[in-house]
């Protein structure tokens, strides 16, 4: 670590001792529970802090007056984004004033956009939390971020706080072989100690350009690599780690919330729920009920938001969970992303996310787009370059997977484009739109 990256680390913790350590308390805190989760004290711990926030949003929160005083967290009903957002005075805090608080807005790009507030405590507790998950990785407070995104206006820092933070924007949107060999380049050239964060669709733009340039491995320095808000594949985690010499690990969180589980080095590819702020449920997409081992909803409640409380909020991700009936821990054996990006086969089953990647093992192809359009009807949105021949395989391959019944397409197209946000789908499930449009009318 150079001695510039140590002065921003020492400088982070003085300042946070000189506010009373908010932030190294949270920490600690976080560390007591997740460390050691099967503890007595960790699930005693969980357990206070969820009933002091059910007690608190029965008392203060208008939306849940009618509840009963001891009512439990299954009595509570499950909301999400709309319910939140066409009921926000409902939800918000009365006795909170919203100007000592921090404004959140979700980009819109993936759901409906609507705006929260978190308390100081909230966001403090969203910073240990970050602290906490990179350690696992082997990033350290004060190292080079290299964060991989779209960075709109709203975004975009400012060169003295980039400075601060020590964070390099890479600009995920259509970068060009110039634009990613300068930044190779300018990797090479900082020795100091280094670490990733972002789409891993923007990891594979990079991996796509050192294979088409036959490039070999190198000492980059990188000692921690994150994956957010997208899937992250077998094959871009292998080509990652190989260019790259450097574990790499998928994320789960959101804006409204923060991180709610991590996959760990070296741990399998399981990812750790974050107990210490968050409980989280996997309930049947129809009935609500609590599923193990099959895909679900995924509902989280945020322990530490008393501003803006969310309670069984269903994030609209579906994803698997697991239980350790030994130790009596759970932890999502997958995150599958959005409903409305999931596929089904022609039986109707949930399908995993990673299989619409398997496509991408084929040569010639630069980006790639699955679209369900009806009950047995799937398109394949493809980028290819000259030599692509694959197309018959493809099919094979994939009427396998959704069943010998499919109707399979092809569309070749010279961009998939981002959202707004800088993401690039690579699912897309216009039948479950068109279920769920149809659904409403009636």
């Amino acid at each position: 670590m150079s001695l510039l990256q140590k002065l921003r680390k020492t400088a982070y913790w003085v300042l946070d001792f000189l506010k009373g350590s908010p932030v190294r308390k949270h920490y600690k805190h976080i560390s007591s529970i997740l460390d050691h989760p099967e503890s007595t004290f960790a699930k005693q711990e969980t357990a206070t802090n969820l009933d002091k926030l059910l007690k608190h949003a029965i008392a203060n929160i208008p939306y849940y007056k009618n509840l009963k005083p001891n009512a439990s967290l299954q009595d509570f009903p499950i909301t999400n984004k709309n319910i939140l957002r066409d009921n926000s005075d409902d939800f918000f805090w009365p006795e909170a004033q919203k100007q000592k608080l921090q404004k959140f807005s979700t980009s819109g790009s993936t759901g409906t956009p609507f705006t929260i507030y978190k308390s100081k405590d909230k966001r403090n507790r969203n910073v240990a939390d970050v602290f906490y998950f990179a350690d696992k990785t082997g990033y350290e407070l004060g190292s080079t971020l290299y964060y991989f995104r779209h960075w709109d206006a709203k975004l975009k820092k400012s060169k003295l706080l980039s400075f601060i933070q020590n964070i390099v924007p890479f600009e995920v949107a259509n970068p060009s072989d110039d634009y990613i060999a300068s930044f190779l380049e300018n990797l090479k050239k900082d020795t100091s100690k280094k670490a990733f964060i972002g789409y891993p669709s923007a990891y594979n733009t990079v991996i796509n350009y050192l294979q088409r340039h036959n490039s070999e491995p190198a000492n980059y320095n990188i000692h921690s690599i994150i994956a957010i808000a997208e899937t992250l594949t077998k094959e871009v985690k292998e080509q990652t780690e190989y260019y790259f010499n450097c574990p790499v690990v998928s994320r789960y969180s959101n804006m409204e919330n923060g991180i709610i589980a991590q996959q760990i080095p070296g741990k399998g590819t399981h990812f750790y729920i974050n107990t210490a702020s968050y409980v989280v449920e996997v309930l049947d997409q129809e009935t609500n009920i609590p599923v193990f081992g099959k895909p679900g909803k995924i509902v989280v409640t945020d322990l530490y938001n008393y501003t803006t409380p969310f309670i069984r909020y269903d994030t609209g991700d579906i994803g698997v969970l697991e239980k350790d009936e030994e130790k009596g821990l759970v932890w999502l054996a997958r995150v599958d992303g959005r409903k409305m990006d999931v596929l089904l086969n022609t039986k109707g089953e949930i399908l995993s996310s990673y299989m619409s990647f398997n496509v991408l093992h084929y040569p010639h192809i630069l980006q790639s787009q699955m679209i369900q359009e009806g009950p047995k009807e799937y398109k394949f949105k493809l980028n290819i370059v000259e030599g692509f021949n694959s197309e018959e395989i493809i099919k094979k391959e994939y009427l396998e997977i959704l069943g010998a019944d499919a109707n399979i397409t092809f569309e070749y197209v010279d961009e998939i484009p981002l959202l707004q946000s800088g993401k690039r789908k690579l699912m897309v499930n216009n039948y479950i739109k068109y279920l769920e449009e149809q659904r409403k009318k009636t």
